[in-house]
């Protein structure tokens, strides 16, 4: 019995271990799109294993709010990145191959076995590990890769229970973004 009560103590503490987010972290989102930055507070929620992005910007002296819903079946299995464009007010729930904000944990899994991941019909490949991604005292390595077909560069963050996209450059959507702590 203290074995069992041992090995789940430790599997809760791994658990914990790889969170990257906690409730009570706001992430800020810095965006470049079309030659504008705005800058976007995000909380992420896990619920039921789905994704909360819960978002919130001031525009013209008014807070607008929204919040984009990864399934937990995106979370784990999605082969899609959305770029939807928060609207205020609105709770957006993706398609279940979808996920924003991160890649899936399938997707993660295929990266750090294979070096090599395929999200939205594109191969994206491992370059090095670059940087580091800074949350309550802990740092998370961040995987550089770069995409085959336009050159379009993630940072990951090196955690496989959420591999957050803390970075994106040369997007050909012209959607660009970093998190700032």
């Amino acid at each position: 019995m203290m074995l069992l009560a041992i090995c789940l103590f430790q599997q809760l503490a791994a658990q914990t271990d790889n969170q990257v987010v906690e409730k009570s972290d706001t992430l800020h989102y810095v965006f470049k799109l079309h030659g504008q930055t705005r800058s976007y507070n995000v909380v992420i929620e896990q619920k039921k294993g789905a994704m909360y992005w819960q978002w919130s910007i001031v525009r013209n002296l008014k807070t607008h709010t929204g919040c984009i819903i990864t399934s937990d079946q995106g979370l784990s299995n999605g082969t899609m990145l959305s770029f939807s464009q928060p609207n205020d007010g609105e709770q957006l729930f993706l398609k279940e191959d979808e996920t924003f904000g991160c890649i899936s944990q399938a997707a993660f899994q295929s990266l750090v076995t294979e070096k090599s991941f395929v999200y939205n019909h594109t191969i994206y490949r491992l370059q090095k590990e670059e940087g580091s991604f800074n949350l309550r005292g802990r740092s998370y390595p961040l995987l550089k890769v770069i995409a085959d077909i336009d050159g379009t560069e993630l940072w990951i963050a090196k955690n496989p229970t959420l591999p957050l996209i803390c970075k994106v450059s040369n997007s050909p959507l012209s959607i660009d973004w970093i998190i700032n702590i």
